[in-house]
């Protein structure tokens, strides 16, 4: 049996990377040559609608996605991608795993979700495990696996386990799952950062959570908020 992590015998895996970065996509390229033989690059792209011409053209196996690419935007980039080469594996690339990417990643269903920071091993593990099928996102305490976030539909009502929110900890929740500080989300609002703190404080524990990106990804699962 295929074990997690290794990879695909005999299989070649066809990839593209879409990233603004000239030296990022030179030094990605450059590594998995090295670390992984079964990975063949087989194009690049510096801009989302090149991605797109590009996917087109070849029909990788895999495509490694810059996640704040301008034109179009991410979430369009996404659907495009899929429209152009419903074959291929996407992996999203973040400078960070808040809520705003975490609930990108969900919305748009992609095989994976890694921070760029990311140790080189653990991204070798990780790719690996999405082009044998599996879906990932780093192994940290605030994240959970994409398979586990799918989109619900709009107005489900929180589970009976919950304690129901106030109409303004709603308000603090959906800024959460934007992506926003505490001391933006008190001038959105206008109100105090104290006043934030405090209503972020009660909604984790009516959520039964410990953490924004917990309370985020509760958020999109169960339809509290518009993603």
């Amino acid at each position: 049996m295929q074990q997690t992590g290794e990879p695909r015998s005999g299989e070649r895996i066809r990839a593209i990377i879409i990233d603004d970065q000239h030296l990022f996509r030179l030094g990605l390229r450059l590594y998995l040559s090295q670390a992984m033989p079964e990975v063949e690059m087989i194009g690049e792209a510096d801009s989302g609608r090149a991605g797109i011409a590009l996917a087109r053209a070849e029909q990788p196996d895999l495509v490694l996605i810059d996640a704040s690419l301008p034109d179009p935007g991410t979430e369009e980039l996404l659907t495009a991608l899929r429209e152009v080469a419903p074959q291929a594996r996407l992996v999203l690339l973040v400078t960070s795993s808040g809520p705003e990417d975490l609930a990108l990643a969900i919305r748009c269903r992609v095989d994976g979700c890694l921070p760029k920071v990311m140790e080189s091993r653990q991204l070798v593990r990780a790719l690996r495990d999405i082009t044998n099928g599996k879906q990932w996102t780093p192994p940290e305490p605030t994240m959970r696996r994409l398979e586990e976030l799918s989109p619900t539909p709009a107005g489900r009502v929180l589970p009976e386990s919950a304690q129901p929110l106030t109409p303004r900890q709603l308000d603090v929740l959906r800024l959460v799952t934007r992506g926003l500080s505490n001391p933006e989300i008190a001038r959105r609002l206008h109100i105090g950062n104290e006043t934030v703190k405090s209503h972020l404080t009660l909604l984790l524990r009516k959520l039964g959570v410990r953490s924004r990106v917990q309370a985020a990804a509760y958020a999109v699962r169960n339809g509290l908020v518009e993603t």
